[in-house]
């Protein structure tokens, strides 16, 4: 399942604080892709305030860790950079899944 967010300016905290607690609720097994949409404005921003706003790669990474997300990427619909490999990796994440830290934290045993 894709969460999308927008690399320049907006914060991960929506992703973090809303919708991976719900997902998981929800949908505990769903392999999480934390995608970072608008990649082609990073280079373009030469506005300092919004540099500073604006998601680094690292920070997709640490957040993707956190909420025990399948992988993180990064892609733009405008230069179509990454786009064909967000849908692929979304296909493999259903095909072929991996345990997340996220999905081994429900285990059940019986006695």
């Amino acid at each position: 399942m894709p969460f999308c967010h927008c690399i320049n300016p907006v914060p991960l905290s929506p992703c973090l604080s809303q919708w991976a607690p719900e997902v998981s609720h929800h949908c505990p097994n769903a392999a999480i892709i934390l995608v970072g949409t608008d990649e082609h404005l990073r280079p373009l921003s030469g506005n300092i305030d919004l540099t500073a706003l604006a998601v680094t790669y690292s920070e997709g990474m640490a957040a993707a860790r956190g909420m025990g997300a399948y992988k993180y990427m990064e892609c733009s619909a405008v230069t179509g950079d990454g786009v064909t490999e967000v849908f692929a990796t979304a296909v493999v994440a259903i095909l072929h899944p991996k345990s997340t830290p996220r999905q081994s934290k429900s285990t059940c045993v019986l006695s």
